[in-house]
């Protein structure tokens, strides 16, 4: 069977000082995964009745991938691994850190996090 996927990815992977309040807006039957290293996760989000939206509490955003089936975690996270493991055989050289900050990366994840709270705003109006 097919899955429908809503997929969201944050370019740089934005990190927070603080934890925040992550905003899935997404129907309650869907399943709703954390991206993190690269990878599915299945339980971190949880869904708040009040705000009818699945929430998750962190302080780094890589992606969100939304499915209205159950996916098989397991089977893609090996799938991930496997390549990865088959790409660092090539020798690449790491860019060195300047020590900037890169702030549009931040005000863009700010902006995706409350524009999916404002919209379960006005869906619970």
């Amino acid at each position: 069977e097919d899955a429908d996927l809503e997929m969201i990815f944050f370019k740089g992977v934005p990190e927070f000082d603080y934890t925040g309040i992550l905003h899935a807006p997404a129907d309650e039957d869907a399943y709703v995964y954390a991206v993190i290293d690269g990878k599915l996760v299945a339980d971190k989000f949880e869904w708040d009745a009040d705000a009818e939206c699945w929430e998750y509490n962190t302080r780094t955003i890589e992606g969100v991938v939304v499915s209205d089936i159950e996916l098989d975690v397991a089977l893609y996270n090996a799938s991930v691994s496997s390549d990865s493991d088959s790409d660092s055989s090539s020798e690449e050289k790491d860019n060195p850190d300047t020590g900037a900050v890169d702030y549009v990366n931040i005000a863009v994840a700010l902006g995706v996090v409350s524009l999916a709270a404002a919209g379960a705003v006005a869906l619970k109006k």
